[in-house]
């Protein structure tokens, strides 16, 4: 009980330390979330598609979330999405040429 009672009070007070910083970034026009130095910077992420997702979307940088999240941060993520036939092949190709990216989801 003594513990969820902490756990609660820690969470509490982070969310009151970032809801205070909220005026000072709408200040600047950017969203909270938004990274100084970011605006322009790209960060690849290599994510294998399946066939269902692929029906519903060419790429996740399509997808709504992705699209919010670089207004709010400035930050652009390309999406590499090999086939669930090639995963395989391509992550071996990936690791073996030591051209790794920046995030890997597997």
């Amino acid at each position: 009980m003594k513990q969820t009672r902490k756990r609660l009070a820690t969470i509490a007070v982070a969310l009151v330390m970032m809801l205070s910083l909220v005026p000072v970034l709408a200040e600047s026009g950017h969203g909270p979330l938004w990274i100084e130095g970011a605006e322009g910077k790209t960060l690849t992420w290599w994510v294998p598609i399946d066939g269902t997702s692929a029906q519903y979307m060419e790429t996740w940088e399509d997808h709504p979330f992705f699209q919010w999240m670089e207004e709010q941060t400035g930050v652009h993520v390309e999406f590499i999405h090999p086939s669930i036939e090639q995963m395989e092949q391509q992550f071996n190709l990936m690791m073996n040429s030591n051209n790794y990216y920046d995030i890997l989801f597997r």
